[in-house]
């Protein structure tokens, strides 16, 4: 009965974005009838579950560049996302001393919280926002995803229920793989222009990052589960991943499916990604290196070399505070996690970043040898070097939960 209501509600919610006072108004009411009405887990757990999941193919796809009173609509969903976590931390009265190394989280989340609100002084509000939801909007789905899922049972719930929206996104990036539409397209390059497949989206970026995050999801399901599907759908995956010329996503998505193959001891696996890459060996070289629009040639793989020159450049220029501390709006992006880091954040924020999550991540693997957790890390972080996939907030989200099911001690719970 309750997750019908919600269903509803959230067609309504699409339904009324156009008009900002009925939105809210329709958010309270939301807000106020679950915390007369509402006590149950499982609700709850399917409740903040949908709205992660439903995300990505309404109001990433639709409503990306809608605005309301000045603030991005997905900001606003994201924020209202982030509240309701912490009401229902709150009213479960989830104990966050309860999880391993639950201090790590918790500094994390201060100390960008403290710095998104400290720059709101110099009138950035946009940018703070921003900041925040990039940086630390995940670490309340640490606990209360934690919290929520008791077992792996739920834990695979959890994740086939976010997978459902991205199963979609596959099939109609397939389609339109072959099928090519230039409104679901941007073009890349100057003096080689190539054709990114985006969907509805931003940008190829955007698109990928779902597509990459269900590649990951897929690999977990398919080894926990050996069902054939899983495996078709990895294949089928890889198309659109191509497609988004996104070489980020290319690497990361290579490096995972090889681990993946080597721990299932089927290396034939590989066999269809050996061939495709033999046929399209000359395709793939021209599009590893395009350049981008904003550089020439000389710049070395698409402007990405330029752009990490100068931000090192940038940070070896600033003044010694900047140079520990960082400068937090960086002046472009970078296209790499660790030099945003080093320029935003300075060498102690860099430094104290990396130290947060390879301990978390490390920590999580050894206490329950769930290959989720590795081939999460080999997603983001060997993306990282030529894009920043961990300050979106949807990744965000994703890493941060499967870490609070990880670092739950469950000592007595059972895991069937």
């Amino acid at each position: 009965m309750y997750i019908l209501i919600y269903f509803l509600g959230i067609i309504g919610f699409l339904v009324i974005l156009n008009n900002p006072i009925i939105f809210f108004l329709f958010a309270l009411i939301s807000i106020f009838l679950t915390l007369l009405l509402v006590q149950s887990r499982i609700f709850f757990f399917y409740l903040i579950t949908l709205l992660i999941a439903l995300k990505p193919i309404t109001i990433d796809l639709f409503f990306w560049n809608k605005y309301i009173f000045g603030f991005k609509a997905t900001h606003i969903f994201s924020v209202s996302l982030i509240i309701l976590a912490f009401f229902l931390i709150f009213k479960l009265k989830v104990k966050i001393t309860k999880f391993n190394l639950w201090i790590l989280p918790t500094i994390y989340f201060l100390y960008h919280f403290f710095i998104a609100l400290f720059s709101i002084q110099y009138g950035i509000i946009f940018g703070s926002l921003d900041y925040f939801l990039r940086n630390c909007a995940g670490v309340p789905f640490f606990f209360l995803i934690g919290h929520l899922l008791e077992n792996e049972k739920d834990f695979n719930k959890f994740l086939k229920i976010i997978l459902i929206p991205l199963i979609i996104l596959i099939v109609f990036s397939t389609i339109f793989t072959f099928y090519r539409i230039d409104e679901f397209y941007m073009i890349t390059g100057n003096q080689k222009q190539f054709w990114r497949l985006k969907l509805l989206y931003h940008d190829s970026t955007q698109l990928v990052i779902y597509l990459t995050m269900a590649f990951i999801i897929l690999c977990y399901l398919f080894i926990k589960e050996n069902k054939i599907y899983y495996l078709a759908l990895i294949y089928l995956t890889t198309i659109p991943i191509y497609a988004t010329q996104t070489r980020s996503a290319w690497t990361s998505s290579s490096i995972v499916f090889l681990f993946f193959s080597i721990y299932k001891k089927k290396l034939y696996y590989l066999i269809p990604i050996i061939l495709f890459i033999i046929l399209n060996l000359d395709s793939i070289i021209q599009r590893w290196d395009y350049a981008g629009i904003e550089f020439d040639e000389e710049s070395g793989f698409s402007g990405r070399v330029g752009l990490w020159k100068f931000g090192i450049l940038y940070f070896i220029n600033s003044d010694l505070i900047n140079k520990i501390f960082g400068v937090v709006f960086v002046p472009m992006d970078f296209h790499n996690q660790y030099v945003h880091w080093l320029v935003s954040n300075g060498i102690f924020g860099l430094l104290f970043n990396l130290f947060i999550f390879l301990t978390l991540i490390i920590r999580a693997f050894l206490l329950n040898k769930n290959l989720i957790i590795i081939m999460a890390f080999l997603w983001i972080f060997i993306s990282n070097f030529s894009a920043n996939f961990l300050t979106m907030p949807n990744v965000n989200i994703f890493l941060w939960s499967i870490l609070g099911y990880e670092l739950k001690k469950r000592e007595n719970l059972s895991t069937s």
